[in-house]
């Protein structure tokens, strides 16, 4: 009941503060790290939120922004390769150990210590990663649909194998050095509907096309093996997995997967009526689960 009840204040501080402050385009940043530089924005006090995008960039984060900058200070960066940094990402290979560093760097030039890390797929890998390996840098990981590890039931495996060769699609595209293609397709395998990239809105179309570079160079290398159930056990980081109510079903097989193998205490949030990419259709209710998470310890009963 205490819960509940924690859940509608957060829910009303939310709504009054987004009512109160309508969103502004935020000032656009650009920090040196190592051999390249990462452009970011920044909004609001308090603990740091950064977020880790996947396959666009900063501007993914958008809609949650005034939402959650209300309550911390909220981050979000563009990766090596993503715009709109340098597209050649300074001649490093595009892996999930280079972003890693990368991320690794970024938080410890911040020097506010510990953050939470919001990931989403390929950012929510990259963020595990650097938990794994910098627990000290790192306050908790939320993670959107992370696709870290495929299930084992085989009542689950048909719906990973369809989302495997879906995403398959984009990559044999990528390879091709069709990168328009590669965009089209990994679209449509994240709403799990062939065709729904003709159905999105200009903005976000926009914002991938303006990113399918980056999908040549993912392509080409060898990524390393994602973190095995024994090693996500030993996080030591709370951690939140995001889906949207209607996720693609391989997602959210893989997260069934994901919460036997994490640390227990580990919690989840199912955002209503929407898919994959919740923060189009419902970012107040991914907001709401995100800062019920970060303020556990003054919610919980």
């Amino acid at each position: 009941m205490k819960a509940h009840l924690a859940l509608l204040v957060v829910a009303t501080l939310l709504g009054c503060a987004h009512q109160a402050a309508p969103p502004v385009s935020p000032r656009v940043e650009t920090i040196a790290i190592a051999d390249t530089t990462l452009t970011y924005v920044q909004e609001g006090e308090g603990q740091t939120v950064i977020f880790v995008h996947s396959a666009d960039d900063w501007r993914a984060a958008e809609p949650i922004r005034p939402l959650l900058a209300s309550r911390y200070r909220f981050v979000s960066y563009s990766r090596r390769y993503h715009r709109p940094n340098p597209a050649d990402g300074a001649g490093r290979p595009y892996t999930v150990t280079q972003h890693a560093e990368d991320l690794i760097e970024f938080v410890e030039a911040q020097s506010v210590g510990p953050v939470h890390l919001l990931g989403a797929t390929l950012g929510a890998r990259i963020a595990t990663e650097v938990a794994l390996r910098r627990p000290d840098l790192v306050r908790s990981l939320i993670l959107n649909d992370p696709a870290i590890i495929r299930p084992v039931a085989a009542a689950d495996l048909p719906a990973s194998e369809a989302l495997a060769r879906d995403i398959g699609k984009s990559l044999a595209a990528a390879r091709a050095r069709d990168t328009r293609q590669a965009t089209i397709f990994l679209v449509d395998a994240l709403f799990g509907q062939p065709g729904a990239w003709d159905r999105q809105a200009p903005e976000l179309r926009e914002r991938y096309l303006d990113n399918q570079g980056f999908s040549i160079a993912f392509a080409s290398v060898q990524q390393p093996p994602p973190p095995n159930c024994e090693l996500l056990g030993t996080l030591r980081v709370p951690v939140l997995v995001i889906e949207g109510q209607h996720t693609v079903p391989g997602f959210r097989v893989g997260n069934d997967r994901l919460m036997q193998c994490l640390p227990s205490g580990s919690q989840r949030a199912v955002i209503p009526d929407a898919p994959h990419l919740w923060m189009l259709v419902n970012p107040k209710g991914g907001a709401e689960a995100i800062v019920a998470f970060i303020d556990r310890k003054r919610v919980a009963p």
